[in-house]
């Protein structure tokens, strides 16, 4: 894996295993206080994102900013062999979601709650 330097790199493990705690620091923002494998935060999207409530929303926002950004991450470090902190992507993560959530006012709110 590009980001952690393991030899074993599989999807999951870029997105969940291999990136310092991004996706638990990314969901202790969204006040979410889970430890779980990757199956079964995929379990848990499937059942809570479907929604159209502003939580659901954010949510979908974040997981899809998460997964850009750390794919991004890894092509950095892949071909330009440059690389950024952990604090860093997870600003970017953050930065985005704010940024596309003020475009509705409903999840302007809800993600005025969020620190």
């Amino acid at each position: 894996c590009s980001y952690c330097s393991s030899q074993v790199q599989l999807i999951y493990l870029l997105i969940i295993l291999c990136y310092c705690n991004i996706w638990h620091r990314v969901l202790q923002w969204q006040g979410i206080r889970r430890s779980a494998s990757w199956s079964e935060e995929v379990e848990w999207a499937i059942l809570h994102a479907k929604g159209r409530n502003s939580q659901a929303e954010v949510y979908r926002m974040t997981l899809a900013a998460a997964v850009y950004h750390i794919w991004q991450e890894r092509n950095c470090r892949i071909f330009q062999q440059k690389q950024r902190s952990g604090e860093a992507i997870l600003k970017m993560i953050v930065q985005e979601v704010h940024c596309r959530g003020s475009l509705s006012p409903r999840l302007a709110r809800q993600l005025q709650n969020l620190k």
